[in-house]
């Protein structure tokens, strides 16, 4: 598993960290931010989404006709919740981020994806940053 975090060597505020950081070992890399840029993160559906939908469409398709009916309206409310469920959370989901270009003065050049927060640091074209990630 690779995690990246791209920050200024100007304005270091990484103090927080995740109890699956904890005792880990990260690898930093010096280099210079060519170009950012505002991405779109596509949002995933996860089963919460199908399951949701699932139950929300299919108890409303038992209410159609009776017997062989209302059966056949579970099934196709079933599918079409499954459906609408997990869209309905990818569109939740959907937000921000940036694309930084980073060429490392190893000569590396990386592509790193942030996803835009309130605490984010700005950051411009030639600016000094460090990379870090799990060695």
């Amino acid at each position: 598993m690779t995690c990246m975090l791209l920050s200024s060597c100007n304005a270091v505020k990484n103090n927080e960290y995740s109890e699956q950081e904890v005792g880990r070992s990260f690898a930093i890399s010096f280099g210079t931010l060519l170009d950012t840029q505002e991405i779109k993160i596509n949002g995933e559906g996860t089963i919460y989404g199908e399951t949701g939908g699932a139950l929300a469409v299919g108890v409303a398709g038992s209410f159609v006709g009776s017997g062989n009916g209302s059966l056949a309206g579970i099934a196709v409310g079933l599918i079409i919740g499954t459906v609408l469920g997990v869209s309905a959370e990818e569109l939740i989901r959907d937000r921000k981020g940036l694309e930084h270009t980073v060429k490392l003065d190893s000569g590396i050049i990386l592509a790193i994806i942030q996803e835009i927060s309130d605490d984010i640091e700005k950051l411009s074209a030639g600016d000094r940053v460090f990379v870090k990630k799990f060695a």
